[in-house]
């Protein structure tokens, strides 16, 4: 009716806004259709054809934040270091802090987890330092939302772990003394959290070794005693669970260790048996 009218102007417009409306559509049609793809790919072990389809659906859908995650995660295990942490860093740009912080949180954990493993110490602690803020301002409006307190805990891991790779054991032990008293409370609240119980035994073992680094022999030991409980019960809880077997098996060794540097000879026999 515009055109008829000779307003060609107001036409154009409307025809624009009908062209961008049908090209979202198209490109959103489009790009479920390359997602689906490219899990299909990765269920057939193909990570090259995966990586190329995920790539076509972030192009379409840069906000396609699954996307992102599971491109940065294939690109990693393919050797793609660059692709993999330009893949996190893309899908911290794109994500809505406010709608989707537990993806944000994920982004800067991926992110770091893969600086650290190139050895890029002086970029990885203002990351997980971020991250540890963004959880900590979660936990101020959400002080019972769990999940916060989990990733808070995670955070507070891994910048634990980066001290400890840099030497600096005071500023390691502090973050990993408060990742545990995190869990001690997640514990508390959910006693019968598998998950939550083995992330508190993590937390000794990291504890310990820092003590055991120190020459706190008595300290460390009591540390990988109190992980040693913890795995004892879930690995008596699930006898068939490889993992909990797993994790006791390196919570004994742990002791063993700690009886040999002692001198407690047949303290060591015995748990290494």
């Amino acid at each position: 009716k515009e055109l008829q009218a000779g307003n060609l102007d107001v036409a154009e417009t409307l025809l624009q806004r009908a062209y961008e409306r049908d090209q979202k559509l198209v490109d959103k049609q489009l790009a479920q259709h390359a997602f689906d793809l490219a899990e299909i790919s990765e269920l057939k072990l193909d990570h090259k054809k995966a990586i190329q389809r995920y790539q076509e659906v972030v192009e379409r859908q840069p906000d396609q934040l699954q996307a992102w995650q599971n491109l940065a995660e294939i690109a990693e295990k393919s050797g793609d270091t660059t692709l993999a942490l330009n893949s996190w860093r893309q899908m911290g740009k794109n994500v809505d802090k406010t709608s989707n912080p537990a993806e944000y949180l994920y982004a800067l954990e991926g992110e770091g987890e893969l600086l650290s493993l190139q050895g890029n110490n002086a970029e990885v602690l203002p990351i997980y330092q971020a991250a540890q803020a963004f959880a900590q301002q979660l936990i101020s409006k959400e002080p019972d939302n769990l999940n916060w307190q989990n990733r808070l805990s995670v955070s507070l891991d891994n910048i634990g772990k980066l001290y400890e790779t840099k030497g600096d054991r005071v500023l390691a032990l502090k973050s990993f003394q408060d990742s545990l008293t995190v869990r001690q409370k997640l514990v508390q609240v959910e006693p019968n959290n598998a998950d939550g119980q083995n992330n508190l035994s993590l937390s000794f073992d990291n504890i310990a070794r820092i003590y055991q680094a120190n020459g706190d022999n008595p300290a460390a030991l009591k540390a990988f005693q109190d992980s040693l409980a913890i795995s004892q019960k879930l690995a008596t809880l699930e006898s068939n669970n490889a993992r909990w077997q797993r994790n006791l098996a390196d919570s004994l060794n742990n002791i063993g260790e700690m009886h040999k540097t002692n001198g407690d000879n047949a303290l060591a026999l015995k748990a290494f048996q």
